[in-house]
């Protein structure tokens, strides 16, 4: 029910009877040829017309508080709903929140253990000693291990800033087979690159296994050294911190905080630094 329609209907029939009321309390009674009966029954009408006035006001006021009390009673119940659905709101943010974060704890768990499982695995299959590359591996211009390499037309691959060096300086030939190179035929090697990749991460193990016995050592050269290689290996790649302390390191680090030669208690916090940052 619209309230504002309702206000208004009742007004409008309070205001007809009351111009009703009026017109009839106006009427002369001479003209109404003297008639006792005629005016007793015209002042009857017009007080019958006046209690209907009242009653109509009473009944009005009490729609009208019945309507308000509606409108009070529907804005305290919208207000809970509305409470409810935010408090709704905030749960579900909270849940998800929460699903996130186990989440987010378990692939953290799941990566860690694959890490490790990984690193050891590698670990029981190496060598005591570094591997030599394969010729593969070197680019045949410069015989440097080729860190991005791409295949050409001609079969043959290369580094792909040096190929693509040579292809803009105009010449337009394979630089081993002499074979004409089409420009738009260089791919990736991935198998290549795959080989590179697990060569380098064997002999990263190994290098690191390596230097242990070294840092341990009396000689401050070998030690200062050996902190220098691990700290670059770890800003390299943060995997590398990884496998530094799955091979022990932590406690010989800590050892050498308290070591008589500063540049070695230098090295060696900066090198704990950067494990305990994990970056």
């Amino acid at each position: 029910m619209d309230v504002n329609n309702s206000d208004d209907s009742l007004k409008n029939a309070i205001e007809i009877l009351n111009r009703e009321a009026l017109a009839f309390s106006l009427i002369s009674l001479a003209s109404l040829d003297g008639s006792l009966v005629i005016s007793d029954e015209i002042s009857e009408l017009c007080t019958n017309m006046l209690d209907a006035e009242y009653r109509i006001t009473v009944v009005e006021e009490e729609i009208l508080e019945k309507i308000e009390t509606g409108i009070e009673e529907w804005n305290v119940l919208k207000s809970e709903i509305d409470n409810d659905e935010l408090r709704e709101d905030v749960a579900e943010a909270v849940r998800m929140e929460l699903m996130i974060a186990l989440l987010f704890q378990s692939d953290f768990i799941t990566t860690s253990q694959e890490i490790e499982t990984k690193y050891l695995s590698k670990h029981h299959s190496l060598g005591r000693q570094p591997l030599e590359p394969l010729l593969s591996f070197y680019y045949p211009i410069t015989l440097d291990i080729m860190v991005d390499h791409v295949e050409t037309s001609s079969g043959q691959t290369f580094e792909k800033s040096a190929i693509e060096r040579w292809l803009a300086d105009g010449k337009n030939h394979c630089p081993l087979t002499m074979i004409p190179l089409n420009k738009s035929l260089l791919r990736p090697n991935k198998t290549l690159r795959k080989s590179i990749e697990e060569w380098e991460d064997r002999n990263t193990m190994i290098t690191i296994a390596l230097m242990k016995p070294k840092i341990q050592s009396n000689e401050e050269q070998e030690v200062l050294y050996s902190l220098g290689k691990l700290q670059d290996l770890c800003i390299e790649r943060v995997l590398h911190q990884e496998w530094i302390i799955m091979e022990d390191y932590l406690p010989i680090l800590i050892g050498l905080i308290g070591a008589r030669n500063s540049k070695i208690r230098k090295h060696d916090q900066d090198l704990l630094c950067i494990l305990a940052k994990g970056q």
